[in-house]
């Protein structure tokens, strides 16, 4: 049980790195479009920013709620 509960803690921390990554990597596209006035580029840049810092979020939430109903069961 307890190997279990360390790979969804890994899988968690592997989701806030991504997903902090994920947005880093669309603000740096955001602010190159931003700068050459692209707006389709502009646009996309800003949906990654939302949804890498989502991912950023709401991966570790859920790994942390499983964690948690993995402690409750009981053999």
């Amino acid at each position: 049980m307890e190997s279990t509960q360390n790979l969804i803690r890994i899988i968690g921390i592997l989701c806030r790195i991504g997903g902090g990554l994920w947005a880093l990597l669309a603000y740096i596209d955001f602010s190159s479009a931003k700068k050459n006035n692209e707006g389709s580029r502009q646009d996309a840049a800003v949906w990654g920013m939302i949804l890498g810092g989502a991912l950023a979020v709401v991966g570790p939430s859920m790994a942390a709620a499983l964690i948690n109903d993995l402690n409750g069961i009981t053999f």
